[in-house]
């Protein structure tokens, strides 16, 4: 028993593996940007995307609301944002007006860009708006006459045009956007700006979509195997999107340095043609992938057990990224719910509940470590009046929780009734926490 307590001690902190976040899906993030209605489309999406970053907002118009088009700082770049949208109708267009405000560090400038495409010629026909205005100022700008009617219209403003990026601190804005002209037959939808939609996006804490849409594919699902919450992913094939899903908060994964190990979890699958979800294991080492694996799941109603074991060929890691997707056959148009929960390593169990070190502190210990009957709780020199104590098996599985009223500077509690093996507790008293292991013998 003694060698196989140094063995299980030698296992739980020599390594420095690091649990999967957040992996029984119990802690969500919301965020929330208002974004500009259909027809048009903006920059929004990518920045969002890429780092939760937006650059076209509503703001007050010359009448109602207005469009605010800026800069910001960005993983992807600093270009300024932009908005766009398509008319379809054959049309003779005399100009397009409008009313703009803005602001331009150095020599930026807007642009007003409307295009003309009859077949595949394209007649392109760009305004500049280069001067800083603080109050809304009338613009009127003529459109050159093109031979015959187009077939379709493209009209777009922009903060500054590629390869030129715009600064820190540019924007326009503008309001009551409209062609002019007797050949006009349609107008431009939500030219005054005015149709706005509160996006909302939900991510597992410690988790990335690549999705910022707030129909993106993920979602919290309160059918779960465990606790409360499991992360749902679906497949939209009409929209061009399906669920993704990335481990790490940046979506990059998380530090891991055993080269071999096995994931395991819970999932539901439904699908109504040959679709299939995937997740993947991706080890890597300095940004050079050196091992993976990946699982597939078929269709399922109900929560079942699965394991994907996975190397790195005997070279050590330093990274593990998860990656989960809804489907693998995109000609499934009737869509695919995939439903995951308690992803866990086997190296190192999730704790349900337990997403991370939130505080620490050193004035509460647990000892002793291998304990056989008891396990003393000693606390420093503020010894609470209570607190809580909650003890985890190896499968996250909660099988102690108790409150104490005490005062003391240690209580014993009872472990009689756990098996042998290794045990996860926390402790919660005068506003902290303390998180540890220790192992249980007969």
């Amino acid at each position: 028993m003694f060698l196989a307590i140094i063995s299980i001690s030698a296992i739980t902190h020599a390594q420095t593996i690091k649990t999967i976040p957040n992996g029984d899906f119990e802690n969500w993030d919301s965020t929330s940007y208002t974004y500009l209605d259909s027809p048009w489309v903006s920059s929004n999406y990518d920045y969002f995307t890429a780092d939760s970053l937006i650059n076209v907002t509503k703001v007050k118009g010359k009448i109602g609301s207005a469009v605010h088009i800026g800069s910001v700082i960005s993983n992807i770049g600093q270009p300024g944002g932009h908005i766009a949208m398509m008319l379809m109708d054959s049309q003779t267009l005399g100009g397009v007006s409008g009313y703009y405000r803005s602001n331009f560090v150095n020599n930026d400038t807007a642009w007003i860009v409307v295009e003309f495409v009859k077949g595949g010629d394209i007649k392109l026909s760009k305004f500049p708006i280069f001067a800083s205005r603080d109050t809304f100022t009338k613009f009127n700008f003529y459109l050159p006459t093109f031979p015959g009617r187009s077939d379709t219209v493209r009209i777009g403003a922009i903060l500054d045009l590629p390869p030129y990026i715009a600064d820190t601190g540019s924007w326009f804005e503008l309001d009551q956007l409209a062609f002019t002209g007797p050949g006009v037959t349609q107008q431009i939808t939500n030219g005054g700006f005015d149709s706005w939609t509160t996006i909302y996006s939900s991510t597992p804490t410690g988790w990335a979509t690549p999705s910022s849409y707030a129909n993106s594919g993920i979602s919290k699902s309160t059918d779960h195997y465990s606790g409360k919450y499991s992360v749902k992913l679906t497949t939209q094939p009409n929209l061009g999107r399906f669920g993704e899903l990335w481990s790490g908060a940046d979506g990059k994964g998380g530090a891991y340095n055993l080269t071999v190990d096995t994931l395991t979890g819970y999932y539901k699958y439904n699908s109504r043609m040959t679709d299939s979800g995937e997740i993947m294991i991706n080890l890597m080492e300095g940004g050079s992938y050196i091992g993976f694996n990946t699982y597939y799941f078929l269709p399922s109603a109900s929560w079942q057990y699965f394991e994907l074991p996975f190397n790195s060929f005997n070279n050590v890691p330093d990274t593990m990224q998860i990656t989960i997707n809804s489907t693998t056959d995109y000609n499934d148009t009737l869509g695919s719910n995939l439903y995951l929960d308690d992803l866990q390593l086997k190296s190192q169990p999730l704790i349900s509940g337990i997403t991370g070190l939130s505080k620490i502190t050193s004035d509460i210990t647990a000892f002793p470590d291998p304990a056989q009957n008891q396990l003393n709780i000693r606390f420093g020199n503020n010894a609470p009046s209570e607190f809580d104590l909650k003890i985890y098996n190896p499968e996250g599985r909660l099988v102690i929780d108790k409150g104490f009223h005490s005062g003391g500077s240690s209580v014993a509690v009872s472990i009689d009734q756990l098996s042998a093996g290794l045990y996860f507790y926390e402790i919660t008293a005068n506003g902290n926490i303390v998180r540890n292991k220790f192992v249980k013998i007969n």
